[in-house]
């Protein structure tokens, strides 16, 4: 017989409905195309998980058959092939790509709204864990993961790669188009969980428990939680948490987020590590949330042209903005704050580039970082974000704090 198979195994192999109980070989279609043997043919694709789970309605516990396919998956280095349906899992699943981990894996499904791996509530957390073996300097590469959903109620993590003590690098991943909704409103509640993650690619949309749009309060701890991420690419949307996006424990540096939704979240963006260090986001969208930045740690964290939707009473844009510089050129996040007693410093809070004039007065003495600038009045100060200005003077001038664009 002859016909056409997509790599993705999943079209049939000719336009009939079967293929003919006799049949025993396989000729491509096009021209040169070789004989093969059907059995061979077949074995050639992905692993389907209906083979090691038949029930794809989500009534029968797949926990087994799931980890049998994983295990047949790396033993024999095939990909791994959800089909359209929702398979339960009422324990957790614990994957170590150690025996691969030069070569990794491609899991894909055919939609992250039609191939589901659902886990029961109260799954030991992580729900789903993609790990190494836990000895130092383990280092994983170039596994793939997509077209798919994570579904569960985890109070604790629902999806994870990475162990929490960063023994087992994660290199050049790829989550691409992934819906991971932990629909949980526990406080330790977290969607995606990303430890010692490196140079991946990281498409998803990451969702919490839930959000009070009168209050602006998100349910859950994180929608994306990167502990340790290194020169990734984050697109996708993080929301209906306590933290759209969460840049915590470890090393977060040099990773871009390119037109990321974050929204309906209490956080959109919380940094608090001081190591986090020169992450960029790049357009994308801040809104419906209590705060849209709140940077406590960090440093050279920037964003550029960002749409800034904060509205509302009790919210702010940027409560704290440590380590932020904002290049928005039609956001204006700069306020003229009284001057303060003479020889006193202020710091530019803004996460904006400042000019500073100070005008009248009698003034002895301008300093920017504690260090001396002028003896007179009538200047101009450029502060960069963190910055500091301090103004002796023994009659008061007035300044007037404008963004440099």
């Amino acid at each position: 017989m002859s016909g056409y198979l997509y790599g993705n195994g999943t079209s049939p192999i000719t336009a009939s409905a079967t293929i003919p109980a006799t049949a025993s070989s396989f000729t491509q279609l096009g021209t040169g195309a070789l004989t093969r043997s059907l059995d061979a043919k077949a074995k050639e694709n992905a692993l389907s998980l209906l083979d090691y789970c038949s029930d794809n309605t989500g009534v029968t516990d797949c926990s087994t058959g799931i980890g049998n396919w994983f295990a047949e998956g790396v033993a024999l280095k095939k990909a791994l092939y959800i089909p359209a349906g929702t398979y339960r899992a009422a324990s957790q699943l614990v994957w170590n790509l150690h025996p691969i981990a030069s070569t990794g894996i491609n899991v894909f499904g055919d939609g992250r709204a039609i191939s589901i791996i659902k886990f029961d509530s109260g799954v030991t957390s992580p729900a789903w864990n993609i790990v190494g073996n836990d000895t130092p300097d383990e280092s994983l590469d170039y596994s793939r993961f997509e077209n798919f959903q994570v579904l569960g109620s985890i109070a604790g993590t629902l999806m994870a790669f990475g162990r929490d003590d960063f023994n087992d690098a994660m290199n050049e991943f790829q989550l691409n188009n992934l819906f991971i909704f932990n629909t949980s409103t526990n406080g330790s509640a977290v969607a995606l969980k990303l430890n010692y993650f490196l140079n991946g690619l990281v498409n998803v949309d990451a969702n919490g428990g839930g959000f009070n749009t009168t209050t602006n309060v998100g349910s859950g701890y994180a929608a994306l939680y990167c502990n340790q991420c290194f020169m990734n690419t984050f697109m996708g949307s993080y929301s209906l948490s306590g933290n759209g996006i969460y840049l915590s424990n470890g090393f977060n540096v040099t990773n871009t987020f390119l037109n990321t939704d974050t929204e309906a979240n209490t956080t959109d963006i919380r940094i608090d590590s001081a190591n986090a260090v020169s992450n960029t986001w790049v357009g994308g969208q801040i809104s419906l949330a209590t705060y849209g930045i709140n940077a406590t740690a960090g440093s050279g964290n920037k964003f550029i042209n960002i749409n800034n939707a904060i509205t509302g009473t009790g919210t702010a844009f940027m409560p704290n903005s440590t380590g932020v510089w904002l290049e928005t050129p039609n956001f204006n996040n700069v306020a003229t704050p009284t001057l303060p007693a003479s020889g006193t410093a202020v710091t530019n809070t803004s996460g904006q580039k400042v000019l500073v004039a100070v005008s009248g007065g009698a003034v002895s003495l301008v300093k920017r970082n504690s260090t001396w600038l002028f003896a007179v009045t009538n200047v101009t100060v450029i502060l960069e974000p963190g910055d500091t200005i301090a103004v002796t003077y023994s009659s008061a001038p007035s300044w007037t704090w404008t963004p440099i664009r």
